[in-house]
């Protein structure tokens, strides 16, 4: 086929080209998640299951536009026209030009769909640009979330030191205490 296959083999290749989009996170942006997790397996079925849910809704979306577009439909036209461009129609034709109906709609078809391929390559281009976008943004909240995690070690370990301190102090202020009683008592 001119298009590169079959319509559905055209579908397939750009939900592979999806896919592959997506494969492209690695293991390592959830490391973010590892103290929730017992171990490393349990990383990776989360970030398999991401991965998973990511390319079933990028499937969708594109399923639907595919079918709302009739871009399969567009395809097949396009195909006809590949198969029928060496035929010519030796039948008499009433028409200036000499050519038939459909030879003569057919750069407004093409045209047509010029604009439909170069709207999808755009759609797709966009999503792939978004799609980063949003990954550059999830990792600096990770980072942000780390920064505060880290604070709140800091902070919880700066209070336990001064409870320490406290308690130190504490039991000092009460030595000293019973250590004046008896002094007084004594006096």
């Amino acid at each position: 086929m001119a298009c590169g296959g079959a319509p559905e083999k055209t579908l397939e290749k750009i939900n592979v080209a999806y896919g592959a989009v997506v494969d492209k996170i690695s293991i390592e942006r959830f490391g973010i998640f590892r103290p929730f997790f017992s171990d490393a397996e349990d990383i990776e079925t989360l970030a398999g299951e991401f991965r998973r849910e990511l390319v079933d809704a990028f499937t969708k979306k594109i399923s639907k536009l595919w079918s709302e577009a009739d871009i399969e439909r567009n395809l097949e036209i396009l195909e006809l026209l590949r198969r029928n461009k060496h035929e010519n129609d030796l039948t008499a034709k009433w028409r200036p030009t000499g050519k038939s109906a459909f030879e003569q709609i057919r750069p407004l078809i093409v045209n047509k769909l010029n604009w439909s391929l170069k709207f999808y390559q755009y759609q797709l281009a966009f999503q792939q640009v978004r799609t980063e976008e949003l990954i550059v943004a999830i990792e600096g909240k990770r980072q942000r979330y780390q920064a505060m995690v880290a604070e709140r070690v800091h902070k919880l370990q700066q209070m336990d030191n001064e409870q320490e301190e406290y308690e130190q102090d504490r039991f000092m202020l009460r030595a000293l205490n019973s250590e004046l009683r008896k002094r007084v008592e004594q006096k």
